[in-house]
């Protein structure tokens, strides 16, 4: 590495790290949860429209309609020659990667009217003139509506690239198609059983260049793509530690990142994953704007097409090692027998509209030896044994029981969720 290419990477770390010193103030205040109504987002998106009126690099318009009739937004930002897409929520419960880009256009907005120190003003200035950003956030807003992946029909938007039978998914096509993007941001949720390869180490953010062939060849659009997320890469390990992965890079024919691989788009999908503590994916929504907005400068200045592909390949894959729930060594009592065994128990949330809350649900994923396998939560219940009161301890079942130690309660499960004596774990 030269002389310039130091200075530059240089400057794309302190770039990073002011951004995330001041990144409260870009935030999107008013989605703070990941589940939120399309009429929450318009709400948001208008405010924006009206303070860019004014401005010579916001725009929005209407792109089209859902299938149910709900607008979906197309968002455009800058002046510059390189197109850039980026779309989110294709599947409706697959949210934090909206409130990223709400957040990058907070950036926008408040380091051109001054309201950050120079170095990010100055980087705003340069994205807004080198770049044309076409955003397009809550695609599937029926899915959204409902907190579900598919669409209203029921299909998975995802694997409707080549059949076009959903309404939302040829306006992506159809835009996508019109200004040609040199690169597209595909934004996606994924559940919280991956793990970092095979460590014990969950998942916060996985890439993929996707294949656009079965024998995942790489040709310079691949390649470019790979790059970038190397970029993406270097921007979050100094703060997300190993959590960073690749997702399964099988071609899917169906799929949109394949295809529009396949058509010359340099694509890149973001897949938001597991963090400690962070129901809400407020930490990862904050490292999905930082890779992002890394991303861009570094298609603006080039540099990224000095990175190695090695160092794409050398992410792990995801594993499937986590479960949200391991109970080990746990005595069970089935047709008049007691054995000693694991249980794995997933857990699920979706939107109650009557509670105005989340609604979760959880499940017996797997019993026996799960010794290769990790739970967010993972405790050893060895001498306690469980009393089932109704339900069953059977796959997918959501059973109620107590366990306990002797004839003392120690912890009670109702619907396979933990609602007492968590103290004692």
């Amino acid at each position: 590495m030269n002389h310039q290419e130091d200075r530059v990477s240089l400057h794309a770390k302190n770039n990073v790290a002011s951004l995330l010193s001041h990144y409260e103030s870009f935030t999107c205040d008013t989605l703070r949860h990941r589940h939120f109504s399309h009429a929450d987002l318009i709400s948001v998106i208008d405010s924006y429209e009206a303070a860019g009126e004014q401005l010579d690099w916001l725009e929005v318009h209407n792109l089209g309609a859902s299938f149910e009739g709900r607008v979906i937004k197309h968002i455009t930002i800058g002046r510059g020659d390189i197109p850039i897409l980026l779309w989110s929520q294709m599947h409706g419960n697959e949210a934090t990667a909206t409130m990223a880009l709400m957040d990058i256009i907070q950036f926008f907005l408040r380091t051109q009217s001054g309201e950050s120190e120079q170095g990010l003003i100055t980087l705003s200035n340069h994205l807004l003139q080198n770049c044309k950003l076409h955003i397009v956030p809550m695609l599937n807003p029926d899915g959204a509506e409902r907190f579900i992946r598919h669409t209203a029909m029921g299909i998975d938007m995802n694997r409707d690239f080549l059949a076009r039978t959903t309404p939302e998914a040829n306006l992506l096509i159809d835009l996508a198609a019109d200004i040609q993007p040199y690169f597209a941001f595909n934004l996606h949720d994924q559940v919280s059983k991956y793990s970092v390869g095979k460590t014990p180490v969950p998942t916060a953010i996985s890439f993929l260049a996707p294949a656009y062939n079965e024998e995942k060849e790489i040709n310079d659009t691949r390649k470019e793509a790979m790059q970038l997320i190397a970029t993406m890469s270097d921007a979050l390990k100094p703060y997300i530690d190993e959590r960073l992965a690749k997702y399964n890079d099988t071609f899917g024919a169906r799929c949109f990142g394949d295809n529009f691989q396949k058509l010359g788009y340099r694509t890149i999908l973001i897949e938001s994953g597991y963090y400690p503590q962070d129901p809400e994916k407020q930490q990862i929504r904050k490292y999905n704007f930082i890779a992002i907005i890394a991303a861009l400068e570094a298609v603006t200045n080039e540099s990224y097409k000095k990175q190695s592909l090695e160092k794409y390949e050398n992410l792990p894959f995801n594993g499937e090692l986590f479960y949200d729930l391991i109970l080990r060594n746990l005595r069970l009592e089935k047709q008049g027998k007691s054995f000693v065994t694991d249980i794995a128990i997933e857990q699920h949330s979706c939107w109650n509209s009557e509670k105005n809350s989340y609604q979760y649900k959880a499940k017996i994923a797997e019993i026996g030896d799960l010794d290769s396998f990790h739970g967010h939560e993972d405790h050893d219940c060895s001498g306690l044994h469980a009393e089932l009161v109704c339900g069953s301890f059977e796959l997918e079942d959501s059973p109620t029981f107590y366990i306990k130690k002797k004839d003392s309660m120690c912890y009670i499960f109702e619907n396979g969720f933990l609602s007492s004596g968590s103290d004692k774990w």
